[in-house]
């Protein structure tokens, strides 16, 4: 039998420690032992990365448009080019809209997606042979975007984030 840390009396005493948030490792009874909470530890007010939920999301998000890009990297890197990686993200997205994923009653609210010289990257990251993509996302509140910078290297073949 394993006893608790602290009593239950002492459990108030945990809460907003130094202001971090908790989960916490509890028993339910008929449903066995279960983290019980859903925050991260940025506590800042307002900070879209509070909740584990945001951060698994996004990473989805990040991994899946990744791999999208990754069929483009050693194309062109010309209108045409965006034209295709933008359009294939904005059927996924539009997708993940419809099913619930994004916020906003109108996509406009739930996403934007911004490639192209003057909208995403310079001409500088052009001639370095760089697409950048800039992805606004309204996970929590509609029209408040979290914003993600993806960027595919045709010189090195690497993706990534900024």
């Amino acid at each position: 039998m394993v006893s608790p840390i602290r009593s239950f009396i002492e459990a108030d005493a945990l809460f907003n420690q130094n202001g971090t948030s908790l989960n916490l490792v509890r028993g339910f009874p008929g449903k066995g032992i279960k983290v019980w909470g859903c925050r991260t530890l940025d506590n800042l007010p307002g900070s879209p990365w509070r909740y584990i939920q945001t951060r698994r999301l996004v990473s989805y998000i990040e991994a899946h448009i990744t791999r999208l890009g990754r069929a483009f990297i050693f194309e062109p890197n010309n209108a045409i080019t965006w034209m295709k990686l933008k359009g294939q993200t904005y059927n996924w997205l539009h997708q993940l809209w419809l099913k619930g994923g994004l916020s906003g009653t109108q996509e406009e609210r739930a996403f934007d997606i911004l490639l192209g010289v003057n909208e995403s990257m310079s001409e500088a990251d052009l001639r370095a042979g760089k697409m950048i993509m800039k992805i606004k996302l309204a996970l929590l509140i509609p029209a408040e975007f979290i914003e993600l910078n993806l960027t595919f290297d045709a010189r090195t073949g690497i993706t990534g984030l900024n």
